[in-house]
């Protein structure tokens, strides 16, 4: 009875972890969308000049196939400044990132919206003031695609260094993947647990 419990438990284990192990490869792209005038920052091709500064973010793409969890480039922002005496100031709001998921079975896409806040001043140093607590907001919650589930969440902003072409500042977040576990193995997984738990009441009922 103990052998044949420790079985179905162990099948039960070994099937949960395959479904949730499974892994694809994956790339991703990112197409960036700001405001284009208004009250606004004016961004042309996601580019503005305010006061003696200016600011770009520009859209990333997977530096190569990928796999499994992990934190992945969405923007990078670059800013430069002239400005020695006084302050330059802009937000940039909405900016609104088209993050594209593609595997083998499709593509998907991301909706990731955020607004930032620039300022440039000679007292404030060389550094942009973007706020890295600034919130994100991403549509749909997952999205499936052959087989497998995809999530987007964790954004950070990183304000740029002034006049530096450092490629660590920008938005980044973090991407995961599940399997959906198939019919077969939820079936399997199903019958493991029913055979547990009969398993289970005739040995209570033996002992009593």
């Amino acid at each position: 009875m103990t052998k044949t419990k420790s079985f179905f438990t162990v099948l039960s284990v070994a099937l949960l972890l395959a479904a949730s192990d499974a892994r694809a490869a994956f790339t991703y792209s990112v197409a960036v969308t700001t405001p284009t005038g208004g009250t606004t920052a004016a961004l042309a091709t996601n580019t503005t000049t305010f006061g003696q500064s200016n600011y770009a973010i520009v859209g990333q793409t997977s530096p190569s196939t990928l796999n499994g969890d992990q934190n992945i480039n969405l923007v990078q922002a670059f800013q430069g400044s002239s400005r020695t005496v006084g302050t330059d100031t802009t937000t940039i709001t909405p900016v609104t990132l088209a993050v594209s998921v593609t595997n083998a079975g499709g593509t998907g896409v991301f909706t990731l919206t955020t607004s930032i806040d620039i300022t440039r001043s000679d007292t404030g140093g060389a550094a942009s003031t973007g706020p890295p607590t600034r919130t994100f907001t991403v549509t749909p919650t997952q999205i499936i695609l052959g087989g497998l589930v995809y999530t987007l969440s964790q954004a950070i902003y990183i304000a740029p260094t002034i006049n530096s072409t450092s490629a660590n500042a920008g938005i980044s977040a973090f991407i995961t993947e599940r399997a959906i576990p198939e019919p077969a193995s939820l079936v399997m997984m199903g019958t493991s647990v029913l055979a547990l738990g009969g398993l289970t009441v005739i040995r209570r009922r033996r002992q009593s």
